[in-house]
Order: C-alpha cells, then sequence, then structure tokens
C-alpha cells in the first residue's frame, strides 16, 4: 500500500491547514475530507470548471479535456480542476 502524502492547503486570509491523502487520490476528495466546500455543480465529473485550485508539486498531468476547459476559461497552468487532479 502506498505511503499516504501531508497536502498542505492555503486558503485567503485563513492560516494553513495540512491533511492527509492516500496518492492517486483526487483533490477534490482531499478538499471534501477536510471539510472544505470543492464547488462546481457537476459533482466532480469536471464539466463545469467551477472547481479551480492552484497547485504545485508533484500532481497528475492534466488531460486534454481539463486543459481545453481551463484553457478556454483563460487559466493558467498553475490551475487545475480538484476533481481531476490527483
Amino acid at each position: 500500500m502506498a505511503e499516504p502524502v501531508r497536502v498542505v492547503v492555503y486558503e485567503k486570509g485563513q492560516e494553513s491547514r495540512a491533511v492527509w491523502a492516500v496518492p492517486g487520490q483526487t483533490v477534490w476528495d482531499v478538499l471534501a475530507s477536510g471539510g472544505w466546500e470543492t464547488g462546481g455543480y457537476c459533482g466532480g465529473r469536471g464539466t463545469c470548471g467551477k472547481c479551480q485550485v492552484k497547485v504545485t508539486g508533484d500532481v497528475s498531468a492534466p488531460a486534454v479535456d481539463e486543459a481545453d476547459l481551463l484553457d478556454a476559461r483563460g487559466v493558467s497552468s498553475e490551475y487545475r480542476l480538484a476533481c481531476r487532479c490527483r
């Protein structure tokens, strides 16, 4: 079994908080398990683009459809959809 990884969440105007995640888990699931509102109305299917998060570190590469959605919204490459990023 893979070792858990520490994820630090920085929220504007708040102190950072750390949560633990299983490698391969989506950022959406990590945030939800930590009590954060994940946003979006598509239920994590990656179609609405409302769960954008800024990420750093070792994360999965964006799939073509995710990159296309973010590009269409004018979002820079440091942003990802929480429901698609692992």
